[in-house]
């Protein structure tokens, strides 16, 4: 998890403006080869949030063909009646030759209020890189997102600059067809970056600059108050290290 809203006092029920998302992701990633991966049950289904206000799903799906996979997808929904949350990362077996997807999409209340989305870079080599700056600065400026000028470090690192981090202002909440479009088109620019990659043998240092980036994220996720007030404090610890940064 990258980011946290604080939810409006007294929220009604609310619809789930981002269940789209989710759906999508299974559909692009798709024509890669898709295949389920185990998951702990605990983990794959949330306990009961505090006070019944919010569930959690997540899974874990191979992506590629099964003797040679591309790369792991890691799929959360949170979904209550004033919350709707999805958070997509997809780490990839060679991190020199394929970018990291990820993806937050937060609601509250059924409007939108951040959307952070962006094809990153720990260990990518010279030649693709390339070809991933180029695609998010074209998918950066296509979306009629409010784009925030200032980002904070998070969305900024390992990103080549064309990362798409909105914030709704406290009076125009995000469209979340938009939103739901603008995931859409940064994970097929994924999938066609994935799919054009060249196989060889990995590199030790584009692995060893996956893991610092995974533990980096698992250390420091703002994600993890949100997460362990609404689930508990050890489940929390055991679904980001076991699962969602492992």
């Amino acid at each position: 998890m990258t980011e946290t809203v604080t939810p409006p006092a007294g929220t009604a029920a609310a619809p789930r403006p981002f269940a789209g998302a989710w759906r999508a992701t299974r559909r692009l990633l798709a024509p890669l080869g898709l295949a389920r991966w185990p998951l702990a049950a605990d983990l794959a289904t949330s306990p009961d949030g505090v006070g019944g206000r919010a569930q959690l799903r997540a899974c874990r799906w191979r992506v590629g063909p099964v003797a040679h996979p591309l790369a792991e997808c890691r799929a959360v929904h949170i979904s209550g009646p004033a919350c709707d949350i999805v958070n997509v990362l997809i780490f990839p077996r060679d991190p020199g030759r394929v970018p990291v997807f990820t993806a937050e999409l937060l609601a509250f209340g059924g409007r939108g209020r951040l959307v952070f989305l962006d094809l990153q870079i720990p260990g990518l080599s010279d030649a693709p890189r390339a070809g991933v700056a180029a695609a998010t600065a074209a998918l950066a400026t296509r979306y009629r997102l409010p784009r925030d000028p200032a980002p904070p470090a998070w969305a900024a690192e390992s990103s080549t600059g064309g990362h798409l981090f909105a914030r709704a202002a406290p009076d125009a909440p995000l469209s979340a067809a938009e939103s739901v479009r603008a995931f859409a088109g940064y994970l097929a620019a994924w999938a066609d970056a994935a799919a054009r990659a060249e196989a060889g043998p990995r590199q030790a240092s584009s692995l060893r600059a996956l893991a610092a980036y995974k533990s980096d994220h698992m250390a420091h996720s703002p994600g993890q108050p949100f997460l362990a007030a609404k689930f508990g404090a050890a489940w929390t610890a055991r679904f980001l290290t076991e699962f969602l940064h492992r």
